[in-house]
C-alpha cells in the first residue's frame, strides 16, 4: 500500500495506530495498525523527516517550514503550531510536560506540550540534526558542526559542550547502569562512538565503528549498539569500555519469523550473535561462502550461538593464513630467480625443438 512518494523518518505507533511523516508530500498521516487504511491526513506547508511524538491525545512532528506541529490524533486536526529557528528535520523529544526539539539555525527549542508556548531557547552554534536525549536534568544533542552539548533541562542555559572530528548525524542516548556512572552516548561521522560522563562531560571512552556513524544508537542492557555507513554492518560497545567493539552480524530470517517480535540472540560476551550478511564488492580478503540455513528451525540459544561464532572465526582464519601463504609463494617465486647467481648454461640462446611446444637450452 502506497502512503506517501518519499519519506525518510521512521514511523510512531500507538493505540492501534501508525503515524507517519512524509517527505513528499509533506505531511503526517495516521493509519490503521491492523487494515493499514488511512485514518486522516494532515498536509504540511514543508516537507517533514521528523518521526511522530504521541504525547497523550497530541500527535507532534516538526516541519522544514520552521515550524513545530500538534494535531488530534483522533482527527488529525491542529492543535497548535509554533515557529522555531529554522527548519527542523530532528525528532522531538519530551520529558515531564516539556518538548524539546532542535532546528537547523543551531537552536534547541523547549516548548509546553500542551499548548506550544516557547519555555526557552539555547544556541548549538551549527545545524541540529538528531533526536536530543532528556535525562539526569539536561538535554543533549549533537550538532553538524561535531560538537556535542548539555543544557540545563529546566532553564536551557549551557551546561558543558566538547566536539568530534566529525559532524554529528546521530540522536543522543543517554542512561545509567549497574556497571557504568550517568552517561550519555552517540556516534559521529568521524567513524567514532563516544561515551561521555552526562554530568560532566569529560570522556569515558571511544571506540572506532570502522565507518561514519549516522543513525541514532541503542542501549540494551549494558551494551551501546549502533551501526555505520561504510560496512553496514552493526557493532555492540559494552558500557563498561573494558572491550573493544563486537560485531553484531544479521541472522537470515526465517519462515517461523513472521509475525515473531524481532529480537536479538542471547549475548555472550564477545561473541556473534547471529550469522553476517555478505558485504559488497570485492573483499579484502576472500571468504567461504556460508553453509545454507537448516530447513527448518534454528537456534536462539548462547550454546549455538558460541558454536556458529567459533566455526566462523575457524573457517575465516585458515583462509587469511591460506591467502597469506599464497601470496608469500608467489612473491618467493619472483625474487629468488633475482638473487642467486645466473648459471654459464642459462647465459646461452634458446632454440625451439620443433618437436614440442616447450623450449630447451643448448650450449653453443
Amino acid at each position: 500500500m502506497t502512503v506517501a512518494t518519499l519519506n525518510a523518518s521512521a514511523p510512531t505507533y500507538s493505540n492501534g495506530r501508525l503515524y507517519i511523516s512524509n517527505l513528499e508530500p509533506g505531511q503526517v498521516q495516521a493509519l490503521d495498525g491492523a487494515s493499514g487504511k488511512v485514518v486522516w491526513r494532515h498536509p504540511l506547508p514543508g516537507r517533514t523527516e521528523s518521526s511522530p511524538l504521541v504525547v497523550g491525545n497530541a500527535v507532534i512532528a516538526g516541519c522544514e517550514c520552521g515550524s513545530v506541529y500538534a494535531l488530534n490524533a483522533d482527527t488529525g486536526k491542529e492543535l497548535w503550531s509554533t515557529a522555531v529557528g529554522g527548519a527542523v528535520k530532528a525528532s522531538p523529544a519530551y520529558d515531564d510536560g516539556v518538548v524539546f526539539v532542535g532546528d537547523y539555525s543551531g537552536e534547541m527549542t523547549a516548548l509546553d506540550a500542551s499548548n506550544g508556548r516557547v519555555r526557552w531557547q539555547a544556541s548549538a552554534g551549527n545545524s541540529i540534526y538528531g533526536t536530543a536525549a532528556v535525562a539526569f536534568g539536561r538535554v543533549f544533542a549533537g550538532d553538524l558542526g561535531g560538537g556535542f552539548h548539555a543544557w540545563n533541562e529546566a532553564t536551557g542555559s549551557p551546561d558543558w559542550s566538547t566536539s568530534t572530528s566529525g559532524y554529528v548525524y546521530s540522536g543522543a542516548t543517554a542512561a545509567k547502569t549497574p556497571d557504568t556512572p550517568p552517561s550519555v552516548y552517540f556516534g559521529s561521522y568521524d567513524g567514532t562512538v563516544y561515551a561521555l560522563n552526562a554530568r560532566t562531560g569529560s570522556q569515558r571512552w571511544s571506540r572506532y565503528a570502522a565507518g561514519p556513524v549516522s543513525g541514532a544508537g541503542s542501549l540494551i542492557g549494558d551494551v551501546f549498539y549502533a551501526g555505520d555507513l561504510k560496512t553496514t554492518e552493526t557493532y555492540g560497545f559494552p558500557g563498561h569500555g573494558r572491550q573493544a567493539r563486537v560485531p553484531v552480524p544479521r541472522r537470515r530470517l526465517q519462515p517461523g519469523d513472521l509475525g515473531r517480535p524481532a529480537a536479538l540472540h542471547d549475548r555472550l560476551p564477545g561473541d556473534l550473535l547471529a550469522a553476517p550478511r555478505p558485504r559488497p564488492g570485492r573483499p579484502r580478503i576472500r571468504q567461504e561462502e556460508p553453509e545454507p540455513w537448516p530447513a527448518s528451525g534454528y537456534s536462539d540459544s548462547p550454546a549455538a550461538s558460541k558454536a556458529c561464532s567459533r566455526d566462523s572465526n575457524r573457517r575465516n582464519r585458515t583462509t587469511l593464513e591460506s591467502s597469506r601463504y599464497q601470496r608469500a609463494k608467489k612473491s618467493r617465486s619472483l625474487l629468488i630467480p633475482l638473487l642467486l647467481p645466473v648459471p654459464a648454461w642459462r647465459k646461452t640462446h634458446r632454440t625451439e625443438s620443433p618437436a614440442s611446444k616447450y623450449s630447451r637450452y643448448s650450449i653453443s
